[in-house]
């Protein structure tokens, strides 16, 4: 399966999106059923009910710049 990219631009200081890379940051920007950690190879997990659930690994932090 080809991977599936997403590029999202945000109008914000980029502290604040990293600030993202937070569990809670993210259960209030995206979903409440979150389970993520900032760091590397960790399986970020983001579940919408019982019929949406989302992995996404992170494969690079660039504090203040960038997450992959």
């Amino acid at each position: 399966m080809p991977d599936i990219i997403h590029l999202v631009t945000i109008n914000a200081a980029a502290f604040n999106v990293y600030a993202l890379t937070e569990q809670e940051r993210l259960s209030n920007w995206w979903t409440k059923e979150t389970i993520a950690k900032p760091e590397i190879n960790y399986l970020a997990e983001f579940k919408f009910g019982k019929k949406y659930h989302n992995k996404m690994r992170i494969t690079e932090l660039v504090p203040n710049k960038r997450v992959t």
